[in-house]
């Protein structure tokens, strides 16, 4: 096991902030041959055999013989070097133990509880489930499924690729379609068979946290699985839990609901967006309503933001058409082909001097990326003050949106920790401000992040074919008929937040 030396000036990168902005980056080390696990605060750092996977404090955490390392609801994908098998990936939990073997082709996580995992075998141009990229005429198909508890690390089943055409978590029970038959199984924690529903997304034999129910009148409320009334039937519409927060509906108006069935937002909006751009949560999701204490609100075609007290912290003055929201902050260009960043306290910024703005992933719209024609890269925050100058090769954040990667060429990074600005509490602003980028050394150009994945052996497979597995883990990604739509790298997670509600709504709300 290895541990990165800490720059020389640590301590005094400590104490001294990069920029005087309302958010602030500290630098923490400078490191080499690294790079982010996407959506997680890990890193993968390059070794003799492979690369091993790090934590922030610079511990590595397994040995350097892996690669295509991915994320999803906690858990870590990755193939071994060097097994000449095309069955080479499996899964670690966040520490680096072992949670499902090296001994597949391709995982999907399908949520915190449920994953699958697929046995390939050779197959032929005619019937296939996966090609290799970079490989011609390599053609391969599921042999196996088996089905994993991520919770215990147990292996429940091992189904034949017959018995196995797709499926998908509902609240924490699993619902799997036969291939040849058509019909659906609902399993629960153990594997034991609670019932055959409908289709694959029915929760009619699913054990549910939160459900629909409605009154003679049509109005829909919650219970528990219990049958415990969480929300009483008042509403004309339930939407789907984003991150602890669903919409309602009352007389066409739109509010905002807590798990607990507590109004954040009342009903008096005609919508309540969410955002893509937030920061990682347990599910895997990167979809919310709540942007640090701020919602996006509509009214007549406008978007405005609120905070979690229900005020109107900037007003809907814009046309939601040429707003982009996200979270924090949305971003639009003015007719003058200016862009302003739009921050939910209010104020409003117009950014000029770069050639790229762009929201930085997992920031929740409190921080962009910007570039020069150059290609240099740095950071702003929402109200476009300068966190890092353009200065790097490129810039990443980890997946709780803390931290931050400059890369200073292609082999050494410099790790900075973020302070978020105060959110919540400033009055709204009058006036635009005019944000200019800062001086920074016309230094490492290049592009948004070093190419440094060595790849598997079993390349990234991209197949289309009947009865494939649509899959998306760091592998193989494959498309057909009967697939099993789900994906490591971004996984449905159907059972994300455990609410479910009757057939009609499924698409309304989604265990």
């Amino acid at each position: 096991m290895k541990k990165w030396m800490r720059a020389l000036a640590m301590a005094l990168a400590l104490l001294a902030p990069c920029a005087l902005a309302e958010g602030t980056a500290a630098s923490l080390a400078t490191l080499t041959g690294v790079e982010w696990i996407d959506g997680t605060t890990l890193l993968a750092i390059e070794g003799e055999g492979g690369e091993a996977m790090a934590n922030l404090d610079g511990v590595a955490l397994t040995e350097p013989l892996y690669t295509n390392f991915s994320a999803d609801c906690g858990v870590i994908i990755a193939a071994q070097q060097g097994t000449g098998s095309y069955n080479a990936y499996g899964a670690m939990r966040a520490d680096g133990t072992e949670l499902i073997p090296f001994a597949y082709g391709d995982i999907e996580v399908l949520s915190p509880e449920w994953a699958v995992a697929y046995k390939l075998v050779e197959a032929t141009a005619d019937n296939y489930d996966y090609t290799v990229w970079f490989e011609d005429d390599v053609y391969l198909l599921i042999d196996t499924v088996d089905i994993y508890n991520l919770a215990t690390g147990e292996c429940l089943a091992t189904l034949p690729r017959a018995n196995f055409a797709d499926a998908q978590t509902v609240g924490h029970s699993l619902n799997v379609e036969d291939r040849v038959t058509g019909e659906v199984t609902t399993y629960d924690a153990a594997f034991n068979v609670l019932g055959n529903p409908d289709n694959i997304w029915d929760e009619d034999f699913a054990q549910i946290d939160l459900r629909t129910f409605y009154n003679e009148d049509g109005m829909v409320g919650l219970e528990d699985g219990a049958g415990n009334v969480v929300v009483e039937p008042v509403y004309g519409y339930i939407a789907s839990f984003y991150g602890g927060y669903a919409c309602v509906e009352v007389g066409g108006k739109t509010g905002l609901i807590d798990e607990t069935g507590a109004l954040v937002l009342p009903t008096e909006f005609d919508g309540i967006d969410t955002s893509y751009q937030m920061p990682v949560d347990a599910n895997g999701e990167t979809t919310g309503y709540n942007a640090f204490g701020y919602f996006a609100i509509e009214v007549d075609g406008k978007l405005g933001y609120a905070d979690q007290q229900g005020n109107i912290t900037c007003a809907p003055t814009y046309s939601i058409d040429a707003l982009e929201n996200n979270g924090a902050s949305a971003t639009f260009t003015d007719l003058e082909g200016k862009l302003h960043i739009l921050a939910a306290d209010g104020v409003e910024t117009v950014v000029e001097g770069y050639d790229d703005v762009y929201p930085l992933s997992y920031m929740g719209g409190l921080f962009y990326r910007v570039r020069d024609a150059e290609y240099n890269y740095g950071v702003i925050d929402w109200h476009g003050e300068v966190v890092l100058p353009l200065q790097y090769a490129g810039v990443s954040a980890s997946g709780d949106g803390r931290y931050v990667l400059a890369e200073i060429d292609y082999e050494t990074s410099e790790l900075f920790e973020i302070t978020l600005p105060v959110t919540g509490d400033a009055a709204p602003a009058d006036d635009s401000t005019v944000a200019e980028p800062a001086d920074a050394a016309d230094t490492n150009a290049g592009a948004d992040a070093a190419d440094t994945n060595a790849g598997a052996n079993v390349a990234d497979a991209n197949a289309a074919g009947t009865d494939a597995a649509d899959t998306n883990a760091g592998a193989a990604n494959a498309a057909g008929t009967d697939a099993a739509d789900a994906g490591s790298g971004n996984a449905a997670n159907n059972g994300t937040n455990n609410v479910s509600t009757s057939s009609e709504e499924q698409d309304d709300i989604k265990g």
